[in-house]
């Protein structure tokens, strides 16, 4: 499984700025690449980290040979851009 991600744009509302992330999931071509497993991830910075983030959007989530988009919203305070 190969996760990568890319802030998108940074956005205020009235109390906090936020960074919203592009999360990518691709599972390989192989025999039991894929996961039925919850999958999570916490994304660090130079101002620390956030939350655990559970990756889900539909029941079947990260099956063989799939790529999944995921959109995260995080305050700027929790973490930087790395």
């Amino acid at each position: 499984m190969y996760i990568s991600y890319q802030p998108l744009i940074k956005s205020y509302n009235l109390l906090f700025s936020v960074i919203n992330y592009e999360i990518t999931v691709v599972t390989g071509d192989v025999t039991f690449a894929g996961t039925n497993a919850r999958v999570f991830i916490q994304i660090y910075g130079d101002k620390g980290k956030t939350e655990v983030i559970t990756l889900e959007s539909r029941s079947n989530n990260f099956e063989r040979n799939t790529t999944e988009i995921f959109k995260v919203e995080e305050p700027e305070s929790c973490c930087q851009q790395l």
